[in-house]
């Protein structure tokens, strides 16, 4: 059985088209305060100073020990259950 025009050029069309590549996780540099941190637990929470969300970070992701108040840098990042800070170190 022939396929008519239209599902034949479709299809052409379809397996020509390049192959999407899985996008990275969005990943970009800034500063905040460190609003919570709870060391037992190991989490806690950034204000950043541009504005937004306070995003969670683990201990984990930190490369110096904070406390609450401290002025950091951190790397924001899109986990599985939202937004969270890498490589945070004090500023």
């Amino acid at each position: 059985m022939d396929m008519p025009a239209e599902w034949v050029e479709a299809e052409l069309t379809m397996s020509s088209a390049p192959a999407k590549e899985a996008a990275a996780p969005a990943s970009f540099a800034q500063t905040g305060k460190v609003k919570f941190f709870n060391e037992e637990k190991g989490f806690g929470f950034i204000t950043p100073d541009a504005g937004g969300p306070d995003v969670f970070v683990h201990v984990t992701g930190l490369i110096d020990q904070i406390g609450e108040n401290d002025i950091v840098s951190f790397e924001v990042v899109e986990g599985r259950r939202g937004l969270s800070a890498e490589n945070v170190k004090k500023a």
